[in-house]
């Protein structure tokens, strides 16, 4: 009768083993990934805006290719934790102080959970893995990249507004306004000439840090693995109830 419970109760173990194994696979992914974005930008902005795109693109992934919260979460914080070693070594090494290092660090481990409760949920839905971390990855990606396809469209006094919301919470900007000692971002030479008009026609406000997208991401990692934890439990409560029923025919 408690069949259903147990089953799923055990994919949200994990041996200590398995998880450390998890981390360290996605560790040594984030590294070698950001490793390639600080050999080819150096002590830049490049190194932390690849880290970004580099997490986005491996998290969700990494995040569903284990079983049960633990070996999940080791996996994507994995990721998480090896980029953020490299831009350690870019800060120690460059001018960012490891104060600024830290704040950017937090932000992308709150930034990656968001994306893995996105994924969660799209598995929750019936979407499967390679589906649900394509979806999150899609989504990751789109909201990166809106300063290029969306801006154009945010000229003038509505669309200033809209920028002065969605600015601080994009994950690169906000890391942007963290990074005082380096450059902007809108303003180098190929994302002024042909990427975006953010300065340009579009004015906006660096943001001060980071903790306001910091925020904006726990929660919404939060209310994802709320609605998917809520959605387990159903699903466990629908399958006791097939059992007792499935037992109290039998036993007629």
């Amino acid at each position: 009768m408690k069949n259903a419970e147990c089953e799923m109760e055990n994919e949200n173990r994990g041996t200590i083993g398995g998880v450390i194994w998890a981390g360290v696979g996605g560790l040594i992914a984030g590294f070698a990934a950001a490793g390639v974005c600080y050999w080819a930008a150096g002590v830049s902005l490049g190194v932390f805006i690849g880290g970004v795109v580099f997490a986005s693109i491996l998290g969700p992934g990494f995040f569903l290719s284990e079983e049960g919260w633990w070996k999940r979460f080791a996996a994507a914080g994995g990721v998480a934790d090896g980029v953020a070693v490299v831009w350690l070594v870019a800060a120690l090494r460059g001018t960012p102080t490891v104060g600024e290092w830290a704040g950017c660090y937090v932000l992308l481990a709150a930034y990656v959970a968001a994306l893995c409760a996105v994924a969660e949920l799209l598995e929750r839905a019936g979407v499967t893995r390679v589906g649900a971390a394509a979806g999150a990855v899609v989504l990751g990606i789109a909201w990166m990249t809106w300063p290029l396809w969306l801006a154009k469209d945010l000229a003038g006094p509505v669309g200033g507004r809209v920028v002065g919301w969605l600015v601080p919470l994009h994950p690169v900007l906000a890391m942007n306004g963290q990074l005082r000692s380096l450059e902007v971002w809108s303003h180098g030479g190929l994302a002024y000439r042909y990427l975006t008009n953010l300065g340009q026609d579009v004015a906006y406000a660096m943001p001060a840090g980071v903790w306001v997208a910091v925020v904006f991401y726990l929660l919404g990692a939060g209310a994802g693995f709320g609605l998917a934890e809520a959605g387990r439990r159903w699903t466990l409560r629908s399958m006791n109830q097939m059992e007792k029923a499935a037992s109290a025919d039998s036993s007629a």
